[in-house]
């Protein structure tokens, strides 16, 4: 994030800079300021005089002219030549180039995300595979398609064709008694796929008695051996080919001791200290399991473990309520709703919520 501020201390520093033939524009890249402006206001402050601006050779000004009517917006040429952004306006204005309006730029921007749209889901791409890659809802990408008139797919049918070393795995796993639906999670791909490729092939149906398939015992005991030693059940499932409940099964049989919850995660003394003072502070049970990465029942047992009332969803209304001014100030800044929803520690939901009913929220 861009600052908008800068402490006394680091003034003598741009001063120094300044004076050592830096431009302006270069200082506030360097301490990651939003403008030049600040520079400035700090050089006026200290009493610097502030040097000529740079001219320009009709040569430099052409590729400056080039290079924004080729597609390069004026935060880019910035970079690209160390140049205000008045500086950029003024050389345009010379040469009788119209600047691009904000709403032509993002016009633009909003055509060449359409078309990634549909460039991904004519290659296979499901709505909300596009959704989460672009960072849209799948909604967004549903009614782009149905702006442009794209053929819709039939729901779980993906058209991204499988190698033939898939379709060779596919079978194998089925074979070896892996549930189609678990081969669909393993490949992304929705269940009737799967389906497909089997029929394909004349891969002959299970019975429900041939669902969980014998495992030779000296698989068996290298499947023991191997979780003994901290391999995950998701790991052995893959490299032998079985589901997840195969391997369970065979754990028991050799009278390998499951792993629980608790032994998967547990907390040192000083972890639940600062989890129980994170949650006091008031942070919510769901960010504190995301941070410490587990569950939110292990959290809730930790403070039930130390005798910590847990909050009710009064107290988290209240809690939303007092922040409410701060989102909408934050939002108005220009900050995008998820990162406000982290900074605060508040349901995103809620806080879409909140601008909708205050008619702040942008379509």
């Amino acid at each position: 994030m861009l600052e908008r501020k800068i402490s006394k201390e680091k003034h003598p520093l741009i001063i120094r800079l300044y004076e050592q033939g830096l431009s302006k524009a270069e200082i506030a890249r360097q301490f990651n300021l939003d403008s030049d402006s600040i520079i400035k206001k700090i050089l006026k402050e200290n009493n610097i005089k502030s040097r000529g601006q740079k001219k320009y050779s009709e040569e430099e000004e052409i590729k400056i002219v080039k290079a924004y009517q080729d597609g390069c917006d004026t935060v880019k040429l910035t970079e690209m030549f160390d140049i205000s952004i008045q500086t950029v306006r003024n050389i345009m204005k010379r040469h009788n180039v119209r600047m691009r309006a904000a709403s032509e730029i993002k016009r633009n921007e909003s055509l060449k995300h359409d078309k990634e749209m549909i460039r991904m889901y004519q290659e296979g791409y499901s709505s909300v595979e596009i959704g989460k890659t672009l960072g849209v809802s799948y909604t967004t990408v549903l009614s782009v398609l149905k702006e442009r008139r794209i053929k819709k797919r039939k729901s779980g049918k993906k058209t991204i064709p499988f190698t033939w070393k898939d379709k060779d795995k596919i079978i194998t796993q089925y074979k070896n008694g892996m549930s189609v639906l678990n081969i669909s999670k393993f490949f992304k791909v929705g269940r009737e796929r799967i389906e497909e490729v089997l029929k394909e092939n004349h891969t002959p149906k299970r019975d429900i008695t041939e669902y969980n398939r014998k495992v030779p015992k000296e698989q068996e005991k290298k499947i023991a051996k191997l979780y003994t030693e901290k391999v995950p059940v998701k790991e052995l499932a893959e490299k032998y080919m079985v589901d997840t409940t195969t391997v369970r099964k065979v754990l028991r049989r050799q009278n390998v001791k499951l792993k629980t919850i608790k032994d998967l995660r547990k907390f040192t003394e000083k972890e639940e200290k600062e989890i129980i003072k994170e949650y006091k502070k008031g942070i919510t049970i769901d960010t504190l399991s995301k941070r410490y990465s587990c569950q939110k029942r292990t959290i809730t047992s930790v403070l039930k473990r130390n005798n910590i009332t847990i909050r009710n969803i009064q107290y988290q209304k209240k809690q939303f309520q007092a922040k409410e001014d701060e989102i909408i100030n934050l939002y108005k800044q220009g900050i995008r709703t998820r990162k406000i929803a982290v900074m605060l520690d508040v349901s995103y939901n809620k806080l879409l919520e909140l601008l909708k009913n205050k008619n702040l929220l942008k379509k």
